[in-house]
């Protein structure tokens, strides 16, 4: 039997239920594709975007054109009392706590050892280097960037920023600025804050648990900061504050029409900050630790 009849034969033998299976898998994989294209396209749109509304405001910021700067500046300083100062007593007590259980988990693991000669090394680890900068950002994340997304998108639906720009005034600057402004001081100072009052409670639950004198604590404590983890903390927090307000703005002014949109830029703003927060701070660790 020559080839071709071998393969009408063939193909006459196969059964009707491997041609569909066949077919449904092809367009199974074809949709997968186009969609898992599409993501891509979009991932890489909102990439330039945000890329594009930072660049613009820090020309802004440090541009000589003071038309305005009295109103951005109330409106920063509004941001500033509601992300920073309204977050103290938040960021207060569970920074407090976060320390104390970080020095009794260590104490309870280090009992055989001399546990308040290591104290301090650990309080750097985990607050100073890491968890200080991350627990802080979190708390903002849930207070500033949802709030901030949801005005943004609320103002866009109210055809508040249609009537910004008949006005003659940039909504870029008038959103924007501000609020990246008030998210970067208020990150750096929070983080501060944060990192000295976990470092208290923990100093206070050793003090308990150990009997240990302060002025051991604080001169392990002091032994084991390095200028590389005083440094590594003030570019958490100020790129934790960048990437929260950017992004916040960003799917702020996303949102077009329907009041439903609003909530869903709220999460995605939370979601895409955690995300590029996280992947920041690996850079960062590995940048500097590795």
């Amino acid at each position: 039997m020559n080839r071709s009849g071998f393969t009408d034969e063939k193909a006459k033998n196969e059964k009707p239920g491997n041609k569909i299976k066949t077919t449904v898998f092809l367009k199974i994989s074809g949709m997968i594709k186009n969609v898992f294209k599409v993501y891509v396209i979009s991932v890489i749109n909102s990439f330039a975007e945000i890329c594009a509304l930072f660049l613009f405001s820090v020309k802004t910021i440090f541009s000589r054109d003071k038309k305005g700067r009295m109103l951005i500046s109330d409106i920063t300083k509004n941001q500033i009392y509601f992300t920073g100062v309204q977050s103290f007593f938040l960021i207060s007590i569970i920074s407090f706590l976060f320390g104390a259980v970080v020095t009794i988990q260590s104490v309870t693991h280090l009992s055989k050892w001399n546990a308040s000669e290591f104290i301090g090394k650990i309080l750097v680890l985990v607050i100073l280097r890491e968890l200080g900068p991350i627990f802080t950002s979190l708390i903002v994340i849930g207070r500033s960037a949802t709030a901030m997304a949801t005005e943004i998108g609320n103002m866009v639906v109210s055809k508040e920023i249609e009537a910004l720009k008949s006005m003659g005034i940039d909504p870029i600057k008038y959103i924007a600025i501000p609020r990246l402004i008030s998210m970067v001081v208020s990150m750096v100072i929070l983080t501060v804050y944060f990192n000295v009052i976990g470092v208290m409670g923990g100093f206070l639950a050793a003090k308990t648990i150990l009997s240990a004198p302060y002025l051991i604590l604080q001169k392990n404590f002091i032994h084991a900061i390095t200028y590389t983890d005083i440094t590594v903390a003030f570019l958490k927090s100020f790129g934790f504050g960048v990437i929260i307000a950017v992004i916040s703005v960003h799917q702020g002014l996303k949102v077009k029409i329907s009041p439903t949109e609003v909530p869903q830029a709220a999460t995605c703003a939370v979601v895409n900050s955690l995300l590029i927060l996280f992947i920041y701070n690996s850079l960062l660790t590995i940048l500097f630790y590795l």
